[in-house]
């Protein structure tokens, strides 16, 4: 039985991918195309984020195929953690708005959306503002240098020896006395 339903599906998928194509350089829809991508042209000059086929042809992008949201794909993540899992699945950068609802969508709990677009904005090395309230993964730039993450020993032995200065400082004042 999971053979013939295969077959079937992989010859709807062809037949589908032959009328996408022939939509696509010919009639109504090859017209919106060049519509869209000239306004995506003018949305890069302004720094605005890109209108979408999907949301031109009114279709919502996280119940799409495989890009669908689970109910708990997000759940018991902090939203920061859930931003960078949702950009890594979508793997380009997305508008802020599309991220707190795909994160919602998912479980995770966003209480606060400035604190989460402050926490996105200052994750430097592992997230790039590419536009205007617009986010990807520094991943997705590779042309794009940032400094390594430091290493948490590393960090904390600055810290560790200048307390151990104030100690020896203290203690030098108290025998002095």
């Amino acid at each position: 039985m999971g053979d013939g339903i295969r077959a079937a599906a992989d010859e709807l998928r062809r037949e589908l991918d032959d009328k996408v194509k022939g939509a696509m350089s010919e009639g109504p829809l090859a017209e919106i195309i060049k519509i869209q991508h000239a306004l995506n042209q003018l949305e890069d000059l302004l720094g605005d984020p890109h209108t979408t086929l999907t949301q031109v042809l009114g279709m919502e992008e996280q119940n799409l195929g495989p890009m669908s949201i689970r109910a708990d794909e997000f759940y018991g993540l902090s939203p920061l953690d859930a931003a960078k899992k949702y950009l890594k699945k979508r793997g380009s950068a997305r508008p802020f708005r599309e991220i707190v609802e795909s994160l919602q969508a998912g479980g995770c709990r966003v209480s606060d959306e400035d604190e989460l677009r402050v926490s996105l904005g200052r994750s430097t090395y592992e997230i790039a503002k590419v536009g205007n309230d617009v986010y990807g993964l520094v991943e997705f730039y590779p042309h794009i240098k940032r400094g390594k993450k430091k290493k948490a020993g590393a960090a904390e032995e600055p810290e560790q020896a200048g307390e151990n200065q104030g100690q020896q400082k203290s203690e030098a004042a108290s025998e002095e006395r």
